[in-house]
């Protein structure tokens, strides 16, 4: 009994102890559950940098050390195109999108790698960082680094009830004056397209802006030149004056598509702390014969798709073609700001890379010395070096609206450049306005017209005058003349008074005989000139009717001549409307067709 109790005993420890490995067994988490666990609760490095950059407090001194240096770069590149020799300010600001945005500048005109600086501004704000790379390189003449998917973040979308922003302004200025070559010009135009200015978007204030001289009643038809109350008729100066501005209108759309080979004379500013200007960055960059790399692969936001290369080989008269003697198109920059291709690839063609370029170099600028005034891009750059990481800025600042900017830019004595982008987007409304005046040109003389001849209203008919209205107005000028002469009774009432002074004489007392002799030759004076004024009266109504007559006349002779040059001004707007048709479609081959 007792060797039962001692055994029972010795077996409890076991029991215990296994039991223990049971439960440690089932509560135990495998090593891989446990490794997976850790990953998932990891934070990446890079996010953990930039929490700590993002919540670091900025050295003021830093910030405003890393701003002037900002600015002396952009100066500079709009100088000669040129970064400083010297590095940025070792106590660059950690905070915001600006510092490694400017590295990654500095690297792109050095011909180097920018992915990880390009890759950390583009976390923080990828739209400010592409439109800050877009305008500093194109500023610099290096508008061939700038990618297509740069441009679509940069300027993002625009709508006629949207107001325009300052750095959409100065995208819209670069690319109009060729900073970016012909796809850049033509990217423009598709968003411009894609705002859709209707046909109907009031064309009276287009055509004011067009054509702002308003045609004198009269001019363009010599056969109303020698009656100016018929030109003043509306149902006759209408088609006279639609047949003008026609033709006006033609001459505006002529000049400016015309081609222009170099960019207006800017007039001579100073930029704080610069020398005086002679000549525009985006001139330079013309000049420098910069072209938009356009690809078809790697995340792109809005950039152009599909391109016509018959854009750049047969450019219309508002895409030059690229200068030659430009900088080697080879030269590249990442093709996003935040994607892992590799900056050094060469640019892709059908959607094929191309070997990368050979030994990239930093690509000198052809600008000549002398800084430019400070334009959209110059402006819009320094107000984002000077908000720094703020939302506001460029982006958020409104400059008008899109109606507003194209109706400037058409303006005469506008930016050529400016007027060929904005013709080619409101080329609904101007064709629009062109077909009203053409219209307005061929309608036929009206039946009857009702004209003001010497001050009478008179009917005017293609066979002659109305009757009833010629002897309605002869009525007219004889009553006015007979209400220019006295009174009958103020001329015989006079005559009475030698009567009276005769018989006062014969009873009264002989000294008024002499009265009446005296009263007698006044009375015969005042009847005399009576008479002599009513035949004075008589032979002015005698000419005024027959000068009436004459004027009746003469304007149904120029009425018949007004409508044969009626023939002859509808087949002239017919040409001119044919010749505005023909500019209309003239310009980028990929300009979307519009209706």
């Amino acid at each position: 009994m007792a060797a039962k109790a001692e055994t029972a005993t010795s077996d409890e420890p076991t029991a215990h102890a296994e039991a223990t490995a049971t439960h440690a067994e089932a509560t135990a988490v495998p090593d891989e559950v446990t490794a997976a666990h850790h990953e998932a609760t990891a934070v990446p490095d890079d996010v953990t940098a930039a929490h700590h950059e993002a919540t670091a407090v900025p050295d003021e001194a830093a910030v405003a050390e890393f701003r002037a240096y900002t600015d002396a770069l952009l100066i500079r590149l709009a100088v000669d195109g040129t970064a400083p020799g010297e590095p940025p300010p070792a106590g660059a600001p950690p905070q915001g999108w600006l510092g490694p945005a400017v590295e990654a500048l500095l690297l792109i005109l050095a011909g180097e790698d920018a992915l990880d600086p390009l890759a950390r501004a583009g976390r923080r704000d990828e739209t400010s960082t592409a439109l800050f790379l877009c305008l500093a390189l194109a500023l610099g003449g290096h508008g061939d680094r700038v990618h297509a998917s740069w441009l679509g973040t940069a300027f993002g979308e625009l709508a006629t009830d949207r107001p325009v922003t300052a750095g959409q302004r100065a995208l819209w200025v670069a690319a109009a004056r060729g900073a970016y070559g012909p796809a850049g010009k033509i990217f423009v135009l598709r968003r411009l397209d894609a705002a859709s200015v209707s046909s109907t978007a009031d064309p009276d204030r287009w055509l004011s802006v067009l054509v702002p001289d308003e045609p004198a009643p009269g001019v363009g038809s010599p056969a109303l030149s020698a009656l100016p109350t018929l030109a003043e008729v509306p149902d006759i100066h209408g088609p006279i004056q639609a047949a003008t501005r026609l033709s006006a209108l033609r001459r505006r759309c002529a000049e400016i598509t015309a081609t222009r080979r170099s960019a207006p004379a800017s007039a001579d500013t100073t930029v704080s702390g610069a020398p005086t200007a002679s000549a525009t960055a985006a001139s330079r960059a013309e000049n420098a014969g910069s072209r938009l790399e356009d690809t078809t692969s790697g995340p792109t936001n809005a950039g152009p798709t599909n391109v016509d290369t018959s854009a750049t080989t047969e450019p219309g008269p508002d895409v030059p073609s690229a200068p030659s003697g430009g900088r080697d198109s080879t030269s590249s920059a990442p093709a996003a700001i935040t994607g892992p291709q590799d900056s050094n690839a060469g640019p892709q063609q059908n959607g094929e890379p191309q070997e990368p370029a050979a030994g990239l170099a930093p690509a000198p600028s052809t600008a000549p010395a002398g800084t430019p005034p400070e334009d959209e891009s110059l402006r819009a750059l320094r107000a984002m070096v000077r908000d720094g990481a703020a939302a506001a800025g460029p982006m958020a600042e409104e400059t008008g609206t899109l109606t507003g900017h194209l109706l400037d830019d058409l303006r005469p004595g506008a930016d050529p450049h400016l007027a060929a982008i904005a013709f080619h987007v409101a080329t609904p409304v101007v064709r629009a306005t062109a077909e009203e005046l053409a219209r307005a040109t061929r309608v036929a003389p009206p039946e009857e017209i009702t004209v003001s001849l010497l001050g009478n209203d008179v009917v005017l008919r293609p066979e002659g005058p109305d009757v009833d209205s010629i002897t309605a107005a002869e009525e007219r000028i004889r009553a006015g003349s007979e209400a220019r002469l006295a009174p009958r009774w103020l001329v015989y009432g006079p005559a009475l008074l030698p009567v009276v002074a005769l018989v006062l004489a014969f009873t009264v007392s002989e000294l008024f005989a002499v009265a009446a002799l005296v009263l007698g030759g006044v009375a015969g004076f005042v009847l005399w000139r009576r008479t002599v004024r009513e035949q004075a009266e008589a032979r002015r109504v005698e000419s005024e009717t027959a000068r009436l007559r004459e004027e009746a006349e003469a304007a149904v002779w120029a009425l018949h001549d007004y409508a044969r040059e009626g023939t002859r001004r509808a087949e002239t707007a017919a040409e001119d409307l044919a010749e505005i048709t023909r500019l209309l479609r003239r310009g980028p081959a990929v300009a979307a067709q519009r209706s």
